[in-house]
């Protein structure tokens, strides 16, 4: 019986350690969730910014070509 006790024991401390381990994998899920959402973010700054470079430099060709 003694043996039992101690399986069990033992079945509840795995437990508790996988219990933990579940609770910090959705904690990582969830902070690589924002992250991703802020990476996203900076992509569409820079392809916007990207866009508003190639107007700009469109319109220097521009000029430049008027004044050549």
């Amino acid at each position: 019986m003694v043996h039992f006790r101690q399986l069990a024991s033992d079945l509840e401390v795995e437990k508790s350690r996988h219990d933990q381990l579940l609770q910090q994998r959705g904690e990582y899920i969830i902070k690589l969730q924002e992250e991703m959402s802020c990476i996203s973010g900076l992509e569409d700054s820079v392809l916007g910014l990207t866009s508003q470079l190639n107007e700009k430099n469109d319109r220097l060709l521009d000029l430049e070509k008027q004044n050549a």
